[in-house]
């Protein structure tokens, strides 16, 4: 019985593991769709982790400012399958308006500190 016990908690363990193997940014991870018109839209809806995953994308990487553009987070999130990389840095910041609509981000890391919960979203400051 201690065996069966004993396999069960480290089976738990290298599924936590696995659960945190990729990254938010990861292709995979991310609805490539969610934000393709960005130079004609100026309201954006992030319904789940992929959508949220994407809009990350477009700020950390392809560097869109979303300045003039509103995001709103229609639903709770979940980010603690796989590491979280905030959205925006002092050098690329999200400039636009982000609503959370009274939904929680819950249980994101990052990479580096698997127990520390994080901004999500780095905004610009003033102008």
């Amino acid at each position: 019985m201690l065996c069966l016990m004993a396999a069960f908690f480290f089976w738990g363990i290298s599924e936590t593991a696995k659960a945190q193997s990729g990254n938010w940014s990861d292709e995979q991870y991310r609805d490539k769709f969610w934000g393709k018109d960005y130079a004609n839209t100026t309201d954006f809806i992030a319904n789940n982790e992929t959508d949220f995953a994407q809009f990350a994308y477009m700020v950390n990487v392809e560097h869109k400012t979303f300045e003039g553009k509103t995001v709103k987070l229609r639903n709770e999130l979940s980010l603690s399958r796989n590491k979280w990389t905030p959205i925006g840095s002092e050098e690329h910041p999200f400039s636009g308006s982000f609503s959370g609509q009274g939904n929680n981000i819950l249980r994101h890391t990052t990479e580096g500190n698997r127990q520390r919960i994080c901004r999500s979203v780095r905004i610009r400051q003033g102008r």
